[in-house]
């Protein structure tokens, strides 16, 4: 294992992401929520486990947090930590399977990649889902090479334990723990039976305490919509046998399309990989590798039967360039590899020009996409925020919640109260009224907007407060007057 190399390219990764995590003009909505989250676990609340978050990396966030205090720039810390680990993890696979080039390359390909560096300065779930996926599986060889029963129980429950805290990340992380656990069980026939059953019940314990655990945890909970209380269920986020069962295989095949779609989208900087799993497709692994022998069989195993399990999930609920993320990650060592074995049968000179095939479009693509500034027509919310803020606002009634969250006011959700678009002026001053909004925030881009806006000023008596960034979106804060 190239240790120096891969280190040096986790770091760059890791400041990559940090780079442009904080260069971003505001926080996104999601990560708002996850924020939240991370402050309710760091004062012991334990509604924090209850939220419709996933609480895997608002927990993280929260004991990190404890010496330095839970903010937004320690939450971008830590998923850029996380992005790290991913990194180096995926590089120890990819050792496995390719062997010590393939694993330089993997590193490069899950540090630079722009959708992976993007991602791994969000506050979001995502961060902690990619560090913990290679490791979990990275677990599930060692377990599946110990040769002693005490090698196995402690490889075993680093397994159990990876996948279920990556379950805690995203609820798709349990499908690590099922595929991983299949390959071990139908994927070695020439193990003993005996054996391959007692390597699927050293990882399958503390999986089943830490997943059983979280279940308990919100059983007594209903979903985002009010549905499944007091019922089993795999998370708070959405009724997950609602989804499946309205899927049809029409909706299915879309989603399946523009999902495969959007992970050829991700893999795009990454021409040059392309174009060495072209040319070296008729190379064999077996002779162009210096990985052990069984191991990469064991490792493409374990990352194929995870890609496709996601694939699946990801299907049935709906496609997502987040989601795009994972599958990227889980198919880097074969680009990897292919990599390797492009180098490996080429002369001294022709190695630099394909290396520079490799890697130019690739780190030319990361710094341009990764450090572009983030959601900067969103600045207006900061503006806003502080605004509010200079106002004493409590309470803010918006489709957007950066508002209020910039102006340390509590944010009352259109999306919920009014469901229903278009939303009428007199509708919006009854609900603010009722709720006891100091403030509504609207968006004035389209006429219709501007429309709805100068209805609402006439129903309040008092005209709305243009607010706008540079090249921000337009926002006008109504101040509710009272009965």
């Amino acid at each position: 294992m190239p240790w120096r190399d891969v280190l040096l390219l986790a770091a760059a990764g890791g400041v990559l992401r940090l780079a442009g995590g904080l260069q971003a003009a505001v926080i996104s909505r999601d990560g708002i929520a996850y924020l939240e989250t991370a402050r309710q676990f760091a004062a012991g609340d334990p509604a924090a486990i209850q939220r419709h978050t996933a609480p895997g990396f608002p927990l993280l966030v929260s004991l990190v947090g404890r010496g330095v205090g839970v903010s937004e720039t320690e939450a971008i810390c830590v998923a850029a930590a996380c992005g790290v680990v991913s990194v180096i993890g995926l590089a120890l696979l990819a050792h496995q399977w390719g062997g010590a080039v393939a694993a330089r390359l993997a590193a490069c390909l899950v540090a630079f990649l722009p959708l992976q560096a993007e991602l791994g300065g969000e506050i979001l779930s995502e961060p902690l889902l990619l560090a913990t996926l290679p490791l979990t599986l990275l677990a599930f060889t060692r377990l599946a090479e110990s040769r002693t029963a005490l090698a196995g129980a402690g490889w075993g429950l680093a397994a159990g334990l990876a996948g279920g805290v990556g379950y805690l990340a995203r609820p798709e992380g349990i499908l690590v723990l099922v595929a991983g656990g299949g390959a071990l069980l139908f994927g070695r026939k020439s193990v003993p039976w005996r054996r391959r059953a007692r390597d699927v019940f050293w990882l399958a314990w503390p999986a089943l305490l830490v997943v059983g655990a979280f279940m308990i945890a919100i059983r007594g909970e209903a979903v985002l919509g009010g549905s499944q209380a007091d019922a089993w269920k795999l998370t708070l986020k959405r009724n997950l046998g609602y989804h499946l069962s309205q899927l049809t295989f029409g909706t299915a095949f879309s989603h399946l399309v523009e999902q495969v779609r959007r992970v050829a989208q991700a893999f795009l900087p990454a021409l040059g990989f392309g174009l060495a799993l072209w040319f070296g497709r008729a190379r064999s692994s077996s002779t162009t590798t210096d990985a052990k022998p069984g191991e990469g069989s064991l490792v493409g195993r374990l990352l194929l039967g995870t890609a496709l399990a996601l694939l699946l999930a990801y299907v049935a609920i709906r496609p997502d360039r987040r989601y795009a993320a994972p599958l990227t990650l889980l198919l880097a060592p074969f680009l990897a590899g292919a990599g390797a074995r492009w180098l490996r049968g080429a002369s001294r000179g022709e190695r630099r020009t394909r290396l520079v095939l490799l890697l130019v479009p690739l780190l030319g693509a990361s710094l341009i996409l990764t450090l572009r500034p983030r959601r900067a027509a969103k600045a207006s919310y900061r503006l806003a925020g502080e605004a509010l803020k200079r106002r004493g606002a409590r309470r803010v009634l918006a489709h957007d919640s950066r508002a209020a969250y910039y102006g340390d006011a509590e944010p009352l959700q259109l999306l919920w109260l009014l469901p229903d678009t278009p939303r009428a002026p007199k509708d919006l001053a009854r609900v603010a009224r009722e709720l006891g909004a100091d403030v509504i925030v609207l968006v004035v881009e389209r006429p219709e907007d501007r429309v709805r806006a100068d209805g609402l000023g006439a129903i309040l008596a008092r005209p709305g407060v243009p607010i706008q960034a540079d090249g921000g979106v337009p926002l006008r804060l109504f101040w509710v007057v009272g009965e």
